[in-house]
């Protein structure tokens, strides 16, 4: 009996240093798995905390959320920190009855308001194709309407409500006249950096004259438009990606936030996002 005892308590004492052990994270979906790519090189340094995804988790130590870049305001006792930049591009079905003509002229960003937010025919644009708006109120849906500074209560959907992004991706493939909005993590594959079988992304007119340009074609490759969009410091629909922490973790959390800024660039870039610095 005493050696149970013993035992029992011996097993308590390493599940509670298991438990110490991570940060639970929680919040927008598709944010969580690149908390998860950080593990590997933060175990290799010595980190003792990992990072361990949870969904729909009101207890977690971290809330990552899709943020436009004025954030806000956040609870007392905590503490909100930028880490990356997220961009969003308009994507279509590969099989639009109009795809070569919108891969050929593109469309400008001011453009996008007559496609996706209600009541914008007097923004100067009225799109020549058909489409089927499909969007989803969420996170990334509050980053976009902001930059665009429309409300995001006129964001359109032509559809049901969609309940995550996977979902939407499979609608679009599915709808030849679908048109949405979207963040790279979710449309490049994550390992050949190659856009997803089934959608394009519709090519934004930099300079507005009315055709896609050489340089301002590089969407096919992840890759390339991460280091295109870093080099010339494009603006595009963005926002940022935030995470939320007590104040009381904060000082000891402060150590991730510098590594992740020193030395997490190639994981955000390989994810899809921008690094902040």
């Amino acid at each position: 009996m005493k050696s149970l005892k013993i035992l029992i308590i011996a097993f308590g004492i390493v599940s509670t240093a298991f438990a110490q052990g991570k940060y639970t994270v929680t919040g927008t979906r598709f944010l969580l798995p690149l908390f998860e790519q950080f593990n590997e090189p933060l175990q290799e340094e010595g980190f003792d905390k990992l990072f361990e995804a949870t969904s729909r988790n009101p207890k977690a130590d971290i809330t990552a959320t899709a943020t436009p870049k004025v954030l806000p305001a956040a609870k007392e006792g905590y503490k909100q920190i930028a880490l990356a930049k997220i961009v969003y591009l308009p994507v279509v079905n590969t099989k639009h009855p109009d795809i070569k003509t919108l891969l050929e002229k593109g469309i400008r960003v001011d453009e996008l308001k007559s496609i996706f937010f209600k009541d914008k025919g007097d923004a100067g644009f009225k799109p020549n194709s058909n489409f089927n708006v499909l969007t989803r109120s969420a996170c990334a849906a509050v980053s976009f309407s902001s930059f665009l500074k429309e409300d995001i209560k006129t964001l359109v959907n032509d559809y049901d409500k969609i309940e995550n992004d996977s979902l939407l991706i499979d609608l679009v493939t599915k709808d030849t006249l679908a048109i949405t909005f979207l963040d790279p993590s979710n449309i490049y594959d994550i390992n050949t950096g190659k856009i997803k079988y089934g959608i394009t992304v519709l090519p934004i007119d930099l300079n507005n004259n009315g055709t896609i340009d050489s340089d301002e074609n590089f969407y096919s490759d992840r890759k390339v438009l991460i280091e295109r969009l870093k080099k010339d410091k494009i603006e595009l629909p963005s926002g940022l990606l935030t995470v939320t922490i007590s104040e009381k973790e904060n000082a000891y959390f402060s150590k991730y936030v510098n590594w992740v800024k020193e030395k997490g660039d190639p994981i955000i870039e390989n994810f899809g996002f921008l690094p902040l610095n």
